[in-house]
C-alpha cells in the first residue's frame, strides 16, 4: 500500500514538474501560445483545454503551498499549514499575470515587428506597391513564428492601407495643382481681359481727348477772340464784346429761376406783375395784363406767357420797356430767345429747344456727342465765340447775341435788340448745320 502512494505520488509529482515546466517555456519561448482562458470571462469550452487548465492551477498550487510551506516552517519553526495556503491562493493572481504578460510579450514582438518593417519603407521613402504587398504575404505565409506570421499579415493590411493612402494624397494634391492652375489660368485671363478693356479704355479716352483738342483747334480758328467787359457804358460803337462770364452767369441765373418759378410754381395761376420785380432792367406797360395760358396737359405742352394791352395779344416781352443797361439787355434776350424752352415739356418743345453755349468746353462737348469730325469744313462758319456777346450800333441800338445749339440740327447764332425800350423778335443766324433736329 505504502509502495502504490509512493508510486502515485511520483507521477503526481512528474506530471506538475513538467506541467509546470510547459507553462514555463510557453511563457519564456512561445508566448503566442498560451492560451489557458483565465483571461476571458468564461472557461475554455473544450474538454482538452479545461484538463490541463485545471493541471496548471493544481501544479500552481502544489508548487506554490509546499514552497511557501516549507519556507515558513524553517523560517518560524511553527505549524504555518493556514499561512502557506494563503500564500498559495494570493499567487493565483501571478499566474494571471504571467499569461496576461506572455500574451504583451507576442503582441510586443508582432508590433515590433511591424514598426521595423514600416521604418525601412519610411527610410527608404518608399510607397507601397503591389510587390511590396504580395511580399509580406509571401512572408507572413512561410514565417517561422505565430508572431512574424502575425505580423507580415498586419502589415498586408498596413501597406494596402497606405498604398491607398497614398493614392489619395496624390490625387488630391494633382487636383488642388489642378484646381489652382485653372484658378492661376482664369485669374491670368481675367487680369488680361481687364488689362485689355483698360487698354481699350486708355485709346478710347487719348483718341477723344485728342478729338476734344482738334474741336478745340478748330472752333479757336474759326472765331477771333473778342475782348471782355463787365459792363456796357464804355463800349464803342459797332465793336462786339463778350460779357464777363461769371457777371454774364449770375444775371442769367436770376432769370432762370423767374422762369422757373413761372413754370412749376404758379402755372395759369401765376401772378405776373409780382414776379416781374426779380426781373431788373425792365419796366411793365401802363394799362397792361398778364396771364399764363396752357397749350396742350401735362404730358406734352408748354406755357405762354402773354400781355394784352388795348385789346391787343402779345407776348410777354411785349408788355415790358427795357433799360440800355446790362440788366435790360439780358433780360430782353432771356425774354425772347430762352423763356420759351423753359415754358415748354416733353412734345411741347418741338420747335422751342435750343442750348445757349456758354463756354467753349461746353461746344466742344455738343461737337464730340453729334460725332462732328474735327475736320469739318463746317466747323469753318462758327465764328461766334462761347458766351453772352453785346454790340452799339452807330443809332444807339444795343443787341445781345449767343452762340446757339439746337438739338440735333446744328450752331444758330441768336441776337436780340433793344430799339426804343422795346425787345425785338429773335434773329437766327445758321452758323453750320449738320442734321434734321430732333423730334419730340
Amino acid at each position: 500500500m505504502e509502495t502504490s502512494l509512493q508510486v502515485a505520488a511520483g507521477v503526481a509529482l512528474l506530471t506538475g514538474t513538467a506541467v509546470m515546466a510547459h507553462f514555463f517555456y510557453v511563457v519564456l519561448q512561445t508566448p503566442e501560445k498560451m492560451n489557458l482562458g483565465l483571461l476571458t470571462p468564461q472557461l475554455p469550452k473544450s474538454w482538452g483545454r479545461r484538463t490541463y487548465l485545471a493541471l496548471v492551477i493544481l501544479s500552481w498550487m502544489a508548487f506554490a503551498y509546499s514552497g511557501s510551506y516549507g519556507l515558513l516552517k524553517w523560517l518560524l519553526g511553527k505549524d504555518t499549514m493556514g499561512f502557506a495556503v494563503m500564500v498559495t491562493l494570493l499567487s493565483l493572481g501571478l499566474l494571471t499575470y504571467l499569461e496576461r504578460s506572455a500574451h504583451e510579450i507576442h503582441n510586443y514582438r508582432r508590433t515590433r515587428k511591424v514598426l521595423q518593417e514600416l521604418d525601412l519603407l519610411i527610410m527608404n521613402a518608399t510607397i507601397p506597391s503591389q510587390d511590396t504587398i504580395d511580399n509580406f504575404r509571401k512572408k507572413s505565409n512561410s514565417a517561422s513564428t505565430v508572431a512574424e506570421r502575425e505580423a507580415y499579415a498586419d502589415l498586408v493590411v498596413v501597406a494596402s492601407d497606405l498604398t491607398k493612402l497614398c493614392e489619395y494624397a496624390v490625387s488630391q494634391a494633382q487636383w488642388k495643382v489642378t484646381k489652382r492652375v485653372e484658378e492661376q489660368n482664369r485669374a491670368n485671363k481675367a487680369a488680361e481681359a481687364q488689362q485689355d478693356q483698360a487698354d481699350k479704355a486708355a485709346k478710347a479716352q487719348a483718341a477723344k481727348q485728342e478729338l476734344r483738342i482738334k474741336l478745340q483747334e478748330a472752333l479757336n480758328a474759326a472765331a477771333a477772340p473778342l475782348p471782355v467787359s463787365k459792363t456796357i457804358d464804355f463800349s464803342m460803337a459797332c465793336n462786339e464784346v463778350v460779357i464777363e462770364p461769371t457777371i454774364a452767369g449770375q444775371k442769367w441765373q436770376v432769370l432762370y429761376e423767374f422762369g422757373e418759378q413761372l413754370r412749376h410754381c404758379l402755372g395759369e395761376d401765376a401772378s405776373i406783375p409780382p414776379l416781374l420785380h426779380a426781373v431788373t432792367g425792365t419796366h411793365p406797360i401802363a394799362e397792361t395784363t398778364f396771364r399764363m395760358e396752357l397749350d396742350g396737359h401735362e404730358r406734352d405742352g408748354h406755357f405762354e406767357a402773354l400781355c394784352f394791352r388795348g385789346g391787343v395779344k402779345g407776348q410777354l416781352p411785349d408788355g415790358l420797356t427795357f433799360e440800355s443797361s446790362l440788366d435790360g439787355l439780358i433780360a430782353a434776350f432771356y425774354l425772347r430767345a430762352a423763356l420759351p424752352a423753359q415754358l415748354a415739356w416733353n412734345h411741347g418743345r418741338y420747335g422751342r429747344n435750343q442750348e445757349f453755349i456758354f463756354s467753349q468746353k461746353q461746344a466742344v462737348a455738343i461737337l464730340e456727342h453729334e460725332r462732328v469730325p474735327s475736320d469739318s469744313e463746317g466747323l469753318q462758319a462758327v465764328k461766334a465765340p462761347a458766351g453772352l456777346r453785346y454790340s452799339r450800333a452807330e443809332d444807339g441800338t444795343l443787341t445781345l447775341r449767343c452762340l446757339t445749339y439746337r438739338p440735333g440740327e446744328g450752331f444758330y447764332d441768336f441776337a436780340v435788340s433793344i430799339v426804343g425800350g422795346h425787345a425785338s423778335p429773335v434773329f437766327e443766324t445758321i452758323l453750320y448745320k449738320w442734321g434734321g433736329g430732333i423730334y419730340y
